[in-house]
Formats: C-alpha cells, structure tokens, sequence
C-alpha cells in the first residue's frame, strides 16, 4: 500500500517498489473456508483484509493463529497487534520509526495501546501531557507518513502493521500501565460520554493487574 510503503520507505534504500495484485476479499474467504472447514464473518474477512491489505505472507502469519476451537464471535472481536509478524516487516518499520522525535516515538508507542484511532484527549490525560503538546507530536507524525487524518479530523495509524510494530516493542509491563491509564482516562469522560464505559472497562481488564481489574469490575457493574 502507499501508507506502507511510505512508512518502509529508506529502510531499504537499494530496493525498487513492483507493484504487485494482493489477494482479495473472495480469496481470504476461500482460505479461510479451507483453513476452518466453515464459514466466516464478512467482518472476520474484512479485518483481515485491511489489516493484510491481501498480502499472502501476512494473511498467513494471521491465520497460523487463530484458536481452532475460536468462534464466530471471538473472531470477529481478534486484536491483530499481537500477532507475530515477519521479521523483514517489523525491521524495515522499526527502522523508518527511529527517524522520528523521540518524544513522537513514544506518544506513538503509547497510542498503539489504545487501536488504530489515536484518542488525543485521552491520551494527553493517560500521559499526564498538554493536549496542545500531543496534537503537535500527532501532526510530526503525520508529516512523516506514519500517522494519517481524515475527512472528520480523527488520527489514525497510516497502516495496521504500524501499529502492530510499536504494540509488540512495548515490554508487557508497560504495555499493562498504559492499559490502565487509558482505561482510567475513558473513565473519567464517562460522566460527559456515557459510552467511554466499554472502552473503560476493556483497557482496565487488558491492564492484567488484580488491583486494575477490581476497577473493571466496578465499571461493569
């Protein structure tokens, strides 16, 4: 893709880009049907296709994965990020993302806890930062492809391997504390946005810390 390549791009300076068809929806499908002997979502298959965009090395590296015995349901609610990716990728990204500041380096790292949008407000509160300083680490990244804006103002990441990259180079004991702060951050919008609570209770829960999950139980009930 454009986004990927762009975020790739000087990583392998003697490389030139061929362009080549990835697989599509219809195909995952029938992969998918061989792989399970059963049918899946069209939101199982369209998740692997943005997440892949069809390429076969990574489709397969997803599909190695999935629980035999994973339902329909359990599919459908996957997180991608942690799935192990191939070696050239992750060192071709990494390499591009130790260009940026490292203060964007970590606000990124921080944001790929919390999925493909970055929640700026939430994140300026997780991190104990100034709203105006997040949108300004958002916008250097942006400005070097890793980060995109669309048409309703929201960030994302320019590709889901970005994200997967930053999410997996995170020690699993930070990884857990930005859990937990993001968590407490949605928690405390949810007396403006009501809907914050799911997103609440996901983060404290993912946090794997007993203390954090007596919070996400509260939150629930």
């Amino acid at each position: 893709s454009v986004q990927l390549r762009s975020a790739m791009e000087g990583a392998l300076p003697h490389a030139h880009h061929v362009a080549l068809r990835g697989l599509s929806s219809e195909d995952i499908v029938l992969w998918l049907q061989a792989l399970r002997g059963r049918a899946s979502t069209a939101q199982f298959v369209t998740k692997v296709h943005d997440v892949t965009e069809g390429h076969p090395l990574l489709v397969k590296n997803l599909l190695r994965v999935l629980p035999d015995a994973a339902g329909t349901k359990e599919l459908d609610r996957m997180d991608f990020a942690g799935v192990q990716l191939p070696q050239r990728i992750t060192t071709s990204i990494r390499r591009r993302l130790e260009q940026l500041e490292p203060r964007t380096f970590e606000l990124l790292q921080a944001a790929s806890v919390s999925g493909e949008e970055l929640p700026l407000p939430h994140l300026a509160r997780a991190l104990g930062r100034d709203s105006s300083e997040i949108l300004a680490l958002v916008e250097d990244a942006q400005q070097q492809g890793i980060v995109t804006r669309n048409a309703t103002g929201t960030y994302h990441f320019a590709h889901a391997l970005i994200r997967a990259t930053l999410y997996q180079e995170l020690h699993p004991n930070i990884r857990n504390q930005l859990h937990a702060a993001l968590g407490r951050a949605y928690l405390d919008l949810v007396s403006k946005r009501p809907q914050e609570i799911v997103r609440a209770a996901h983060h404290l829960l993912a946090a794997e810390s007993k203390d954090v999950a007596t919070e996400a139980v509260d939150v629930a009930v």
